[in-house]
């Protein structure tokens, strides 16, 4: 690549710890850290304006701090570079179509290869995901025929090839091994731990990525920036995705329209009305955790005064547990509310949360919350989403620690799974069979 290929006109600056930093600087898990990544390319490119791995890293962490106006200026001047033009132009014609901008003609390089041009055409996709495996550790280089692209990676005597093909706007992915005979990787159950990499790696939809400088970073050093910056983790370091509530909500106020003071993320009745079985009795929502918890067994109708008394006055039972399944980590919470005291007439409620719920922050603010105040709010619906009764269910230390651990033990089993042999249908399936009936009545009312 063309880095420092112009002599330094400032001979006191230290370039070497300069891009070393930036780099690193730049796959940091927040915005001040990223800013002392922009603030020192910027500087590499003042005392070395045709460094146009600096430009295009620049452009990189611009648009990640949502810079992307000032991300596509960078992009449009690394474009200059041969090296560089390709995945340049590629990174300039993502961030105007991620940002709503119509495409025209006139948007496209001269050397842009492909017709389909809301897929970007398969170069630049293949050259930014050339630049991750760099970063990797991974060797690798692209070859263009036409329509079509190839990424040619050597993992010691063994080379593998990932050919992309556009069909109609989506990127087509084969992988193949080449050890003396050519093995189609689509065909293998049994696969390395790079082979699987390789495997996952979703071309079409990576991030843009950082031109790999191996004289500055090498791959474990990458591996391990890009695992601290993506692993945002709740409390007790469980996997984490998505905003919670209160993020949503100034997310949304952010965003609001002027003159408009609030914007509601979404209401207990909107959950209700959203996730109602149609042929259910009602539903539960638990406050703060917008998940619905829906009726298993009927309910005659002059249960509902001693549904509203029960709720009400916290004579609900609440279970959570982790169950092992094969295919997929399955978190089980359960609500029950007895109707009467003395008798065995009952309603069980039940939900299967799954991985993604799991890791949704929502949920685990939940889990957070009542691990701290040891109640949680449970609302009650009819079939025709009006509200029936509001509660305060208070959760003993036995309990709440029970469902810290299921969690614990949910969180240690996602890290086993590979994430393409995940298959929740199939293991709720088999937690159904298994268990008709999983919710265990407490003796305590």
């Amino acid at each position: 690549m063309g880095l420092f290929k112009v002599k330094q006109p400032n001979d006191n600056f230290d370039f070497s710890k300069s891009f070393k930093d930036a780099f690193q600087f730049g796959e940091g898990d927040d915005t001040s850290t990223r800013k002392k990544a922009i603030d020192l390319y910027a500087t590499i490119i003042k005392n070395n304006p045709t460094c146009y791995e600096a430009l295009f890293n620049l452009g990189v962490i611009q648009k990640r701090n949502g810079q992307w106006q000032s991300a596509i200026e960078s992009f449009s001047k690394a474009e200059k570079s041969p090296e560089l033009a390709i995945v340049a132009s590629y990174a300039r014609l993502k961030s105007l179509a991620e940002n709503g901008i119509q495409l025209e003609e006139s948007d496209f390089p001269a050397n842009f290869r492909g017709n389909n041009r809301g897929a970007l055409g398969v170069q630049g996709p293949c050259h930014n995901a050339a630049n991750e495996l760099r970063n990797r550790g991974y060797p690798c280089t692209i070859e263009a025929h036409g329509e079509r692209a190839s990424i040619i990676l050597m993992s010691g005597n063994t080379k593998y090839i990932i050919t992309v093909y556009d069909l109609e706007g989506m990127l087509i992915k084969n992988l193949s091994r080449e050890e003396g005979t050519s093995t189609n990787l689509g065909d293998v159950n049994d696969l390395s731990e790079i082979e699987l990499m390789l495997k996952r790696l979703e071309i079409g939809h990576l991030s843009l990525t950082q031109v790999c400088i191996p004289k500055y970073i090498d791959g474990t050093g990458y591996s391990k920036l890009q695992t601290n910056a993506r692993k945002i983790t709740g409390p007790h370091g469980w996997q984490r995705e998505g905003l919670s509530i209160e993020e949503r909500i100034q997310r949304n106020i952010k965003d609001a329209p002027p003159g408009v003071k609030l914007i509601q993320t979404l209401s207990i009745e909107d959950i209700a009305k959203a996730n109602n079985d149609p042929g259910g009795f009602m539903a539960c929502v638990l406050e703060g955790e917008p998940r619905v918890i829906t009726v298993i067994n009927e309910t005659r109708s002059d249960h509902i005064a001693t549904i509203k008394r029960c709720v009400e006055n916290g004579a609900c039972i609440f279970r959570d547990e982790f169950f092992s399944m094969p295919e997929y980590p399955i978190v089980h919470i359960g609500l029950g509310i007895a109707l009467e005291y003395l008798s065995r007439d009952r309603v069980s409620l039940l939900i299967l949360e799954n991985l993604t719920n799991f890791m949704d922050a929502n949920l685990q603010d939940w889990v957070s919350e009542i691990e701290n105040k040891k109640y949680t709010l449970v609302h009650v619906f009819d079939s025709n989403y009006k509200i029936i009764a509001t509660g305060r269910t208070f959760l003993d230390n036995e309990i709440s620690s029970h469902i810290i651990n299921s969690y614990n033990q949910a969180n240690k089993s996602i890290q086993k799974i590979p994430s393409m042999t995940l298959n929740y249908n199939k293991a709720k399936e088999k937690f159904c069979e298994q268990y008709p009936d999983p919710f265990i009545w407490s003796s305590k009312l």
